[in-house]
């Protein structure tokens, strides 16, 4: 009798030790979690769909199932974003970068008679996913929400807080929510010069693309960009040798 009491107290000072100490520990599982999805995760290479070895993510970042995940060379995405996906594929093609605070959603949960909105985005139950895709030479400002299905095309300009819901045409200078285009990059000739120096002669724009594009989207609008000149010319190509030189350390 003795013995059953000692271990009835021994019980209850037990599950009061526990029920002082839960917080702690539920608060040490979300400082893992928070180091895991935010500082690990963008680390590990391995983890990803696709992460070229001269891609880079800038920490913090929470990258929820990075198996999604896609980015090709030469892209960098910095510090604070948050890249949402399920079964949908989030794909940055080559020479594209983002601003801090870039958020891509490729999922949407469709609301269905019976189940709360609690439930609905742990059910899965219609969620739709689709992949967003970012084309080569696109820059993405600061806090710019990419959402499910959208394709930014290639060289486009994406303003800061602009909310992407449907797709951005190539070379396209956008902002807002929803967003307008306000002016193409550059202008027919420099887009064709640019294409040049970037692309092999198969991954280039043709000009009969390039003249349809412009008749359709930028007529009367003005153009952002500028040609390169020849002082512009030789302080890229140092910028390029002194890239290459820290590459071989």
């Amino acid at each position: 009798m003795v013995f059953g009491i000692n271990n009835s107290i021994r019980m209850n000072s037990l599950k009061k030790q526990i029920k002082h100490k839960l917080p702690f520990i539920i608060r040490l599982r979300d400082i893992w979690s928070q180091l895991r999805f935010n500082y690990m995760l963008p680390l590990d290479l391995d983890c990803f769909g696709f992460r070229d070895k001269d891609s880079h993510i800038l920490l913090p970042a929470h990258i929820a199932n990075p198996q999604n995940v896609y980015m090709y060379e030469q892209t960098r995405i910095q510090s604070q974003a948050k890249i949402i996906t399920y079964t949908g594929k989030f794909i940055m093609k080559k020479y594209s970068g983002a601003a801090p605070g870039l958020t891509v959603i490729t999922g949407n949960h469709t609301p269905t008679v019976g189940i709360p909105y609690y439930l609905l985005p742990l059910s899965r139950i219609n969620d739709k996913e689709k992949d967003v895709v970012i084309e080569e030479d696109v820059w993405l400002g600061a806090n710019v929400t990419l959402l499910s299905g959208v394709t930014v095309g290639r060289g486009a300009v994406v303003g800061a807080c602009s909310v992407i819901s449907k797709n951005v045409p190539p070379y396209a200078v956008v902002v807002g929510s929803p967003y307008k285009i306000i002016a193409s990059k550059f202008s027919l000739e420099e887009i064709m010069e640019h294409e040049r120096r970037l692309y092999p002669e198969s991954e280039r724009f043709s000009e009969e693309y390039l003249t349809q594009l412009f008749d359709q989207y930028y007529i009367g609008m003005r153009s952002i960009g500028k040609t390169m000149t020849t002082e512009d010319e030789i302080q890229y190509k140092k910028f390029l040798e002194s890239i290459n030189q820290s590459n071989n350390l």
